[in-house]
């Protein structure tokens, strides 16, 4: 298994990777159609879900997929990134697939694409990495046996490489300004653009938002005779105050949907209240798809759903407080995690470990910041992307916030992990999925946690 992924990642690491180098102009849908008609076309051998939106898809990607398995389907559940294992990606909601089903898939797709001369591709066009991890997820659901899969986009949705599945549910997230340069500068160009998963005749649930995003969304709708469920329509959500188990938080909501015939009652694993919004969009997305999913079924689901580098807490290593390891990136998500963070931890000073990539908004990421830690330490979210480490740091400085600046994370992180230990301090690590995962790898060592694959 080891040898063969290895041999997998090596082959994959020779296509661009827009994650790590982010290039204009290459986003279309013929190549992933030429690759999966070759390959079979797997993603024809299961019901999908697919999940657009800049904020929250993953989480009730995670959701939808937990709420499914719960009912008893087989479901597999693509995401992304992965914060320290390529096979978060491609799970189900519960766990990995074995071993074997990985191995076979990467032989398949390897064999594959190695035997398609690059002239009889479309445009002759070498594929992208994402395009090949892509058709890949779908092998291993296909290869694994599942009934149904919940497929969340990678950038945008019109054009991107998911948007090839026959989606039996579509789900719309919030929308707000990211990927501007790719996406468009306004929210009803990105709308535009995530909106372009919205299949014929194929129910769309969409999350009640700006009435602009809303307009977008229901003019393609429309035009695509698609019936559309707003959330807000459907149901609404009561979420009761955190609550502590031992080292764990979970959040108690009471969903109440006109789709179920009793309200559900779950206890969310993944915090902020923002999530109670996100769990009503998946019970919705769910319970469409499958109409003898029940209330209990849903409940079940949305207590077991989990998804790493979201608030995820783990202990810090030198004393008995915690870390926080929160990938958020945008205006809102910063907003929420900091919503969270009072909420949750009211009782122990608040250190911060904040890094992003050179195109995010960090002028009004750090308005959050002010005046809420006790110490601050700015650094690269690895080595992944590009950072502007001085615009970040004039930032800071215009709101006042004192910080310290360690631009090698690998100082960084273990030099704030044991300020944050000595003065009793949560840590909270936020404004890049890159950052958290190294601070994972951190831990991971310090913990004696077993490596696992990258």
């Amino acid at each position: 298994m080891k040898k063969t992924l290895e041999t997998f990642f090596n082959w994959l690491d020779s296509y661009l990777n827009f994650e790590k180098t982010p290039v204009k102009n290459i986003f279309w849908l013929d190549t992933m159609k030429y690759i999966c008609e070759k390959l079979g076309n797997p993603q024809d051998d299961f019901k999908t879900v697919h999940i657009a939106g800049s904020k929250g898809k993953g989480s009730v990607a995670v959701m939808t997929a937990a709420i499914l398995e719960h009912s008893g389907f087989k479901t597999g559940l693509y995401t992304s990134p992965h914060i320290t294992d390529f096979r978060e990606r491609i799970c189900t909601p519960s766990g990995f697939f074995s071993d074997e089903i990985y191995e076979q898939s990467a032989i398949q797709i390897m064999e594959c694409l190695n035997s398609i001369p690059q002239e009889t591709l479309p445009g002759q066009r070498k594929p992208t990495w994402f395009e090949i991890v892509t058709a890949y997820a779908f092998l291993c659901f296909k290869n694994a046996g599942c009934t149904h899969a919940v497929i969340e986009t990678g950038l945008g949705g019109r054009l991107d490489s998911t948007n090839i599945i026959k989606s039996s549910v579509t789900v719309l997230t919030r929308i707000e300004l990211e990927h501007t340069e790719f996406l468009g500068n306004t929210v009803e160009k990105i709308a535009y653009e995530k909106a372009g998963i919205i299949k014929n005749k194929t129910p769309a649930v969409i999350l009640d938002q700006n009435k602009k995003v809303l307009d977008v969304f229901r003019l393609k709708a429309e035009a695509e005779e698609a019936p559309v469920y707003i959330s807000s329509k459907q149901g609404n959500v009561t979420a009761s105050d955190f609550v502590q188990d031992g080292y764990s938080f979970y959040m108690p909501v009471t969903i109440k949907c006109s789709l179920y015939d009793r309200p559900i009652t779950a206890s969310l694993r993944l915090l902020g209240k923002y999530q109670g919004e996100n769990a009503l969009l998946a019970s919705i997305a769910a319970k469409l798809l499958e109409k003898e999913i029940t209330a209990e079924n849903t409940a079940e689901g949305l207590s077991a759903a989990f998804l790493p580098g979201r608030f995820e807490i783990i202990k810090n290593p030198f004393a008995d407080v915690p870390v926080i390891l929160d990938g958020a990136h945008t205006v809102n998500s910063i907003s929420f995690s900091i919503e969270t963070l009072r909420s949750v931890f009211t009782k122990h000073p608040r250190h911060l470990l904040f890094g992003c990539a050179a195109d995010k908004d960090v002028e009004d990421m750090s308005d959050f910041f002010q005046e809420e830690f006790s110490e601050v330490t700015v650094t690269k979210p690895g080595n992944v992307k590009s950072c502007n480490i001085s615009r970040i740091c004039t930032a800071f400085e215009k709101k006042e916030i004192d910080f310290i600046l360690t631009e090698d994370f690998s100082k960084a992180i273990p030099a704030a992990i044991k300020n944050a230990a000595r003065q009793n301090a949560v840590l909270l690590v936020t404004g890049s999925f890159y950052l958290v995962c190294e601070v994972k790898k951190t831990l991971g060592t310090l913990l004696e946690i077993p490596q696992v694959i990258s």
